[in-house]
């Protein structure tokens, strides 16, 4: 039931660039941000595998809606300050409350990354390649291979005048899915 309360939210709101969830990376850096106490620096924060770019541009524009602070540091090098707000801070631990996937970082994770991309696919049930990077940085090389396996497909749809890469489950990967939610289930103590 938590999924759907998710999946409902993140569906209501992917669109509005003024909620956090429709920035790439956002649900990432806000958990991130919870998790180290409310604050810590740029570098801590931002994947070295993904866009440095796209990071810093993400954390701009949550800095913009006030979910976070970035005050900028001259103690010989330069470093950058990032905190959460009140707001910021209220929705990353609504956020980690909802979703399961949030708690703990992706690193401490069980899981590899493939079986994380199915996990969130069994979720949403369809996803643009975007969404997935945003959900589990790192994941394109593992796009190729479970589409390789058989257990994704991905296909150019048109939204909105927009075509975009959607990647879905196949029956091989619904089949996989539900033995990692068996093991999940095993490793939680269900």
């Amino acid at each position: 039931m938590e999924y759907i309360v998710l999946y409902n939210k993140l569906q209501s709101i992917i669109f509005n660039m003024e909620d956090p969830l429709g920035i790439p990376y956002a649900k990432l850096i806000l958990v991130r941000l919870l998790e180290k106490g409310g604050k810590g620096k740029k570098s801590d924060i931002i994947m070295k595998d993904d866009s440095w770019t796209t990071w810093t541009k993400s954390l701009e524009k949550l800095s913009k809606i006030e979910y976070l602070t970035i005050e900028e540091k001259l103690e010989g090098r330069r470093t950058y300050e990032i905190s959460l707000t009140d707001k910021g801070l209220q929705f990353a631990e609504e956020l980690r409350s909802i979703d399961p996937a949030s708690k703990g970082s992706l690193k401490k994770s069980f899981f590899s990354r493939s079986q994380l991309i199915l996990m969130f696919l069994g979720r949403v049930r369809k996803a643009t390649v975007l969404q997935i990077k945003d959900e589990i940085p790192g994941s394109y090389d593992d796009l190729k291979e479970l589409e390789e396996m058989k257990l994704i497909t991905q296909k150019i749809e048109e939204t909105n005048g927009k075509k975009e890469n959607y990647t879905t489950l196949t029956g091989k990967g619904e089949k996989a899915i539900e033995e990692i939610i068996k093991l999940k289930e095993v490793i939680e103590g269900r």
